[in-house]
């Protein structure tokens, strides 16, 4: 199927939502074998969670491509970003239900299973890419983009000789959400505000956050279930939850949350160190796997 054409499907929401599916604006080449690893997780414990109780009516969409931003240097911060999660939609009929994460690489690894990410933010600024004119002269990949110290988020559509960019909003309103920006624009927000960052960091004596890396709790959780004879085979990350409990400012106690298709969700009572703030994990210890929480 044409990629632009599941691309209209997917953002087909509701009688509300219609879009101009002659606007070029298209999928990236799907990795291979993603649609097959996804599959495996199709497992009906695993989309309980997601209000999803009909597996045989999903179907797995053509993924888009999340980049965590580059060097904050006009013509470095768009050709330095790095491809790091491919996303898959899950649909029933043209309504996204769900969507399950791949992490890019050499070899892919499914990362998790969650709610749908077509949410109104990013229909609103599909919208406003279609109706520009650049967009009727050429095609555009569509991506997500994000900044994650900074809590920056945006859709960024990838030319052949130009991109765009459109942020989606700000909680504190620190650039106009769903304007177009060029990249030397977007740079000239996000390195003032990086830089006041680093200075409290450095005077709180602390490493700056990075991107999140998810592998540490999936390596910490198969870990703990091979030294205990589980059965679980591959588990990935799914999420956290409470209650939370502070040690030290570098130290914090919470629920991990892990999926595997021959175990379904998994819990662990787990504690995290910390080297800067809350993305740059340094160790995970798992305390006890929780077994009277159900999935």
């Amino acid at each position: 199927m044409n990629p632009k054409l599941l691309l209209c499907l997917a953002l087909v929401l509701s009688d509300r939502l219609t879009y101009n599916c002659h606007a070029a604006i298209t999928y990236p080449k799907a990795p291979e074998g993603g649609k097959q690893i996804v599959e495996k997780y199709l497992d009906p414990q695993l989309l309980k969670p997601l209000g999803i109780t009909n597996v045989a009516d999903l179907t797995i969409a053509d993924p888009f491509a999340e980049y965590a931003g580059g060097e904050l240097t006009p013509g470095k911060f768009l050709s330095t970003a790095q491809l790091v999660t491919w996303r898959y939609p899950l649909m029933q009929g043209t309504n996204p239900v769900g969507s399950a994460d791949l992490r890019a690489g050499e070899k892919l690894k499914f990362v998790s299973l969650g709610k749908s990410h077509f949410d109104n933010p990013t229909l609103e600024g599909v919208r406003v890419a279609e109706q520009l004119p650049q967009v009727k002269k050429q095609n555009y990949e569509l991506r997500c983009l994000n900044v994650a110290p900074l809590f920056f988020s945006a859709i960024w559509f990838h030319g052949q000789s130009d991109d765009i960019v459109i942020p989606l909003p700000d909680r504190w309103n620190r650039w106009d959400a769903y304007r177009l920006y060029s990249e030397h624009e977007i740079v000239g927000i996000l390195k003032p505000i990086m830089e006041r960052q680093r200075a409290a960091w450095a005077k709180l004596n602390i490493n700056p956050p990075r991107q999140p890396d998810y592998t540490i709790y999936t390596k910490a959780m198969m870990d703990y279930e091979k030294a205990h004879d589980g059965k679980c085979g591959t588990i990935a990350f799914y999420g956290m939850s409470g209650p939370y409990q502070k040690v030290t400012s570098h130290i914090q106690i919470f629920t991990l949350q892990g999926t595997s298709s021959e175990c379904g969700r998994l819990n662990y009572r787990v504690k995290v160190t910390y080297e800067g703030l809350f993305n740059d994990v340094k160790q995970v210890d798992i305390l006890e796997k929780i077994t009277d929480q159900r999935s």
